[in-house]
């Protein structure tokens, strides 16, 4: 398995020694990139897409840790190492529990960066084949319909009548083709999972888009237009959601200024 890294750190020393250990020890990391600060590393993620980030947990505009955290906003399918000479509980715990791969204490020894390394390729291996059977047992269910729990009963609906959903928590919105909103109890997250990857992309811990409605998407504004049945509906979002967005759409950032703001309507 061939696994593509980005280092982040902000000593220069430390991101050479780390690119110069794994390229002579572990020719299956493909390093793509080495940054020095959040800022880059997410230019670099979003060019890059990896499977991998090695951060330093002191950098000078956040936290490996708090970059890490605001990823998580993004639901990207990405595993961390963390690689530093802070061994306070604090961050340790909080590495934990945001649940990152492993907690490298420099200098770094070679068998423990080896055994880290490991378990990366067993989370991924894991998650793609949770995926996999996810997305048949979608397909197969119900004649390519869902079913969803409303608290009260179960309805049975085709993942292309949705055009996004949102959620509180525990609990999503539905807004379908029909212009008609349905509250199910079923987190984002367990709705990524029922739904074809292929058109809907989580774009936040909150929004689930289907990309097949999407018109256009606009950072700037924080807005994304989605058109069906000759209308529209606007969705407000956060900038790193829209992003995310065209990223994983594949289409350019929006150059265009423009004056007017669309409001949402359902």
């Amino acid at each position: 398995m061939i696994l593509k890294v980005i280092i982040v750190d902000d000593e220069e020393n430390a991101r050479l020694l780390l690119k110069q250990r794994l390229e002579k020890f572990h020719p299956e990391v493909e390093i793509k990139d080495l940054c020095s600060c959040a800022k880059d590393a997410l230019i670099s993620i979003i060019r890059h897409k990896p499977d991998l980030l090695f951060l330093d947990i002191k950098m000078p505009d956040m936290t490996g840790l708090e970059f890490f955290e605001d990823l998580k906003e993004l639901n990207l399918p990405i595993q961390a190492i963390i690689t530093t000479a802070h061994s306070e509980p604090v961050y340790f715990k909080k590495a934990i529990r945001l649940g990152l791969a492993d907690y490298l204490l420099k200098p770094i020894i070679r068998e423990e960066l080896a055994d880290a390394l490991e378990n990366v390729k067993l989370r991924i291996t894991s998650r793609l084949h949770l995926q996999q059977v996810s997305n048949i047992v979608s397909v197969l269910k119900y004649d390519n319909k869902i079913a969803l729990s409303t608290g009260t009963s179960k309805i049975f609906v085709r993942s292309n009548s949705i055009v996004y959903a949102t959620s509180d928590g525990k609990y999503s919105k539905l807004y379908f083709t029909n212009d008609q909103v349905e509250n199910v109890m079923h987190g984002i997250g367990e709705l990524a999972g029922l739904l074809p990857v292929l058109d809907f992309v989580r774009i936040d811990r909150f929004t689930l888009v289907n990309t097949t409605y999407v018109h256009k998407v606009s950072p700037r504004l924080k807005i994304i237009i989605f058109e069906f049945n000759t209308h529209s509906v606007q969705l407000e979002v956060s900038r790193t959601g829209a992003m995310h967005l065209l990223k994983m759409m594949d289409h350019p950032l929006e150059k265009k200024p423009e004056n007017n703001r669309m409001k949402h309507r359902n």
